[in-house]
């Protein structure tokens, strides 16, 4: 697997949708933390208009359907692809949420893809809150590094906000979907990767070899790695098939109760120290900061970050 590291995974947001777009309410981590931010969604009636607490009796939790919608327009042939995610961890499994400040939301998972240069293009959201729990000893880390919790997830009937690509482009068909859910179909004679296998996971756990390069890329955009950073960030993993889950990426947690987001402001939460482990219980945020390069067999272009 070839990577490249990109600044921009630190810049920009997980997702990308705006005010229409289904999946995640706005929920960002301090500016002074984390650029991280998810998109916005209505607000939806939850009936009563209460929300449950853990004060009111046993936590009901939201529950939010992402609807499916095929690729619009044209778009060029993406060259990387990266995985983000957040959602409530609730007994090993995850959970939708909600916000003060935006309502109701499902918990998703992003497969995103990016240009020669890094650009994020488009991506295909996915409800995280049917992930299948994963004891985290069947993976072994790229890194060394302890799993804390791990997911797999089965890609169906995605939200595309990618256009129509080249079907010859390497990813056999013209709607990047059918390339992500395609299971362990072989893809070997594109030239692409992960070749052999399509299958996707995500863990959270010890950041280990990601540190120094996430701690250069922060302080080069001005941010404090020492104080605002280095207590609160934790290991992003992405799994791609096979027995290994690999470290590309951060993580951050924010308080919730029963599902909902504790706010410090409107759509702003304040991170929670890194976790040394399980039960990983909090609402997460992970994102990936080394990019896959789906065509490595392909001159780069030069790395300007």
């Amino acid at each position: 697997m070839v990577l490249r590291a990109a600044v921009v995974t630190l810049l920009v947001g997980c997702g990308g949708g705006g005010s229409d777009d289904p999946g995640t309410a706005t929920t960002v981590v301090s500016s002074t933390t984390t650029p991280t931010s998810t998109d916005t969604v209505s607000p939806r009636d939850s009936g009563s208009g209460v929300l449950p607490t853990e004060d009111t009796g046993p936590c009901i939790y939201p529950e939010v359907d992402l609807v499916s919608q095929g690729p619009t327009g044209e778009m060029d042939r993406p060259r990387y692809v990266a995985l983000r995610f957040n959602g409530v961890g609730v007994d090993r499994a995850i959970a939708d949420f909600a916000s003060p400040t935006n309502g109701e939301s499902s918990a998703t998972y992003d497969i995103v893809f990016y240009s020669d240069a890094f650009a994020e293009l488009c991506y295909v959201r996915y409800d995280a809150s049917k992930a299948v729990p994963v004891n985290p000893t069947d993976w072994t880390t790229d890194s060394f590094g302890e799993l804390y919790a791990a997911w797999q997830v089965f890609p169906q009937d995605g939200y595309s906000t990618c256009g129509l690509i080249d079907p010859f482009a390497g990813f056999g068909s013209d709607d990047l979907r059918d390339w992500i859910e395609s299971g362990s179909a072989d893809t070997s004679d594109t030239g692409a990767v992960p070749g052999v296998s399509l299958e996707w996971g995500f863990g959270l756990g010890q950041m280990v070899v990601v540190e120094d390069r996430l701690a250069e890329a922060v302080t080069e955009a001005g941010l404090n790695w020492v104080e605002d950073w280095a207590p609160n960030v934790f290991g992003f993993y992405v799994y791609l098939g096979g027995e290994t889950v690999y470290e590309l990426g951060y993580s951050f947690a924010g308080a919730h109760d029963c599902g909902v987001i504790e706010e410090v402001s409107p759509g702003v939460i304040d991170p929670l120290l890194e976790p040394l482990g399980a039960p990983m219980e909090d609402f997460y945020i992970g994102t990936q900061f080394f990019l896959i390069d789906l065509f490595p067999g392909e001159v780069p272009p030069e790395d300007t970050g």
